[in-house]
């Protein structure tokens, strides 16, 4: 077997080994000691390996390194829907500095989604105060983080594109980039942004009905009138961006928010084909969390119901089990598709998240304290600042253990 770097493959040392970001797929991986010896003793040149096959046929698969069989031919990379912790982990690995950073380009958005995590930071006073200074001070604390990855995010990076390209200039080479839209804007401003740096998209997309992802994920017609134009809806821009990314060559993702609306099985196996049938390949689900909008619909509807279940957008309470049945289905099937699924209810204060001004927030725990709340952050403070965040939410976010709880790392030889 013949073996080689990966380029573009974004990797940093950890106390376990390292910790790898593949942009393609969007996908983090941590390595233990054994296996970041064994990435560290690959080179950007053709090397022959005799021993160790199967551990460079993982790394391979999962996009770390590529590879040539002895016959000449290229292995190919492959689906992968299990845990991202590659080697002998007996408990969840802990990071110094996060592996993750989401970051504000703006709080304006296109949409008015049902169900938006980030609500309370994107209220009018907020909006109608953004600058063109402010940039400075969103990169200054991201960069301060020392992230392995940062999302570009919002409100919606398309809205203010020249905020999102000031941004992302500013961020660190080294880092991987993502960045996170609804897909609604103008075709034009997401080539731009894409002409920047090696960027992975990722567009969110909660179903393929157009009626029931309309519901979810409504146009913002007071504020957007002009992409209100010819019927389009949401589901219409995000299924253009895609194509748009795919032309292009750029790594894209489609994020989905699980609620009441679209957690039977059925519904997520249909989504699923659909965007594998457009040659989406990475797909990211989210269980709805109670903080933002979708907490405030369930405070409104609780005063008139009585049913606590009736009043939330939650989903039921086999929405894990679906979601296990899901990648079960879709490994089964050899389809090659990523899933990562998360759920920030239980470990609500493990995302890293810098507002449009540039004010580090976590969010809360309990019911009286949905909000999130803003911290004082200075770089000295790192590893103090695990005392706010979970460090094992964190981690176990990333690397897909919020719902695949039950497996195990992936070991080699």
């Amino acid at each position: 077997m013949r073996v080689k770097s990966k380029k573009g493959l974004i990797s940093r040392p950890e106390r376990f080994g390292q910790s790898v970001y593949v942009p393609e797929r969007d996908d983090i991986f941590l390595l233990d000691a054994d296996a970041s010896k064994l990435l560290s003793s690959i080179g950007p040149d053709w090397t022959n390996f005799s021993d160790q096959t199967r551990s460079l046929e993982v790394l391979t698969g999962l996009g770390i390194i590529e590879a040539i069989s002895s016959d000449g031919t290229p292995i190919p990379q492959h689906g992968y829907s299990g845990v991202h912790l590659i080697g002998d982990f007996p408990t969840v690995p802990i990071v110094e500095h996060p592996l993750l950073v989401n970051c504000f380009a703006t709080s304006w958005c296109p949409l008015k989604c049902i169900y938006c995590h980030a609500d309370d930071l994107m209220d009018q006073g907020t909006r109608e105060n953004e600058n063109p200074d402010q940039i400075s001070d969103v990169a200054k604390v991201a960069n301060n983080l020392n992230a392995l990855v940062y999302v570009v995010t919002g409100g919606d990076p398309l809205t203010r594109p020249d905020r999102a390209v000031s941004l992302i200039k500013m961020l660190p080479r080294e880092a991987g980039i993502v960045i996170d839209t609804s897909g609604v804007g103008h075709e034009s401003d997401l080539k731009r942004i894409l002409a920047i740096r090696p960027i992975h998209v990722r567009i969110s997309i909660d179903s393929m009905d157009p009626k029931i992802n309309n519901k979810l994920r409504p146009m913002n017609k007071k504020n957007f009138p002009e992409l209100v134009t010819g019927n389009l809806t949401s589901l219409d821009y995000a299924a253009r961006m895609i194509d748009i990314c795919l032309e292009y060559g750029a790594g894209v993702s489609v994020q989905t928010v699980v609620t009441k609306h679209n957690d039977h099985l059925k519904q997520l196996i249909d989504l699923r084909d659909w965007l594998y049938s457009r040659g989406v390949r990475n797909w990211v689900i989210h269980i709805a969390a109670n903080a933002g909008k979708a907490n405030k619909t369930y405070v409104a509807r609780k005063k008139k119901l009585d049913s606590d279940a009736l009043a939330g957008i939650f989903p039921s309470s086999s929405v894990s089990r679906n979601l296990e049945k899901l990648v079960k289905l879709t490994t089964d099937e050899r389809l090659n598709m990523d899933i990562r699924s998360t759920n920030a209810s239980p470990s609500p204060n493990s995302v890293f998240l810098v507002g449009s001004v540039g004010t580090l927030y976590v969010q809360g725990f309990g019911k009286g304290n949905v909000k999130k709340t803003p911290i004082e952050f200075r770089q000295s403070d790192i590893a103090a600042m695990w005392a706010t965040f979970s460090d094992t939410g964190h981690v176990s976010r990333y690397s897909n253990l919020d719902i695949m709880k039950s497996s195990q790392s992936y070991k080699l030889d």
